[in-house]
């Protein structure tokens, strides 16, 4: 979790860790859950669903290596709908694919094991041991970043935008028509 990942960063119970703990959990909680909401308003439940759910595994104070099994469906559902996903984030299935590939291998590798761990040595750990010990919050930081960049580029602010422009536009309108109805009016007195 972030809560893992900062606690070994500057110490467990530190203010230090709790306090990047709630702002950077909490935005990658919000942009991943983003993520997933955007996912499944396009048709894809399943792939939104998985990557809203991780978004509790990061942003959990404590998160075991059994809590990420949540990434097992996601990558399969990555894989299987990239040929969908891909064009709508205006990227190559083959990416999406590689990315799936990415998250099944460190799943296998299970590399965070690797790394010492057992009386307290992970807060000693140098920056090889804690990109190793923290390989599944990476390898989901680096899915979420392709995947948040591909709803972007896809055009998931457009709708905010074309909103912004549209209540110009309409406000803009009732100006010039209530400016017009003031001159009539005060015309017919």
């Amino acid at each position: 979790s972030a809560m893992g990942f900062f606690s070994r960063l500057y110490g467990p119970g530190t203010d230090a860790a709790s306090l990047a703990w709630l702002l950077v959990g909490g935005v990658v909680s919000v942009a991943i859950v983003a993520v997933g909401a955007w996912l499944v308003l396009r048709g894809e439940r399943v792939l939104g669903f998985f990557t809203a759910a991780l978004a509790v595994v990061v942003a959990s104070p404590v998160a075991w290596t059994h809590h990420w099994v949540w990434a097992v469906p996601l990558a399969v559902a990555l894989w299987e709908s990239a040929p969908r996903v891909a064009p709508m984030m205006r990227l190559a299935p083959g990416h999406l694919r590689a990315l799936a590939g990415l998250v099944a291998l460190v799943l296998v590798a299970d590399a965070h094991w690797w790394a010492p761990g057992r009386e307290m040595k992970e807060l000693h750990w140098n920056p090889l041991q804690m990109v190793v010990g923290n390989d599944y919050l990476l390898a989901f930081l680096v899915l979420l970043l392709v995947l948040g960049a591909g709803v972007v580029r896809g055009g998931a602010l457009a709708p905010w935008r074309e909103g912004a422009a549209s209540r110009d536009s309409r406000a803009q309108a009732s100006g010039e028509a209530s400016s017009a109805g003031t001159s009539s009016a005060s015309r017919m007195r």
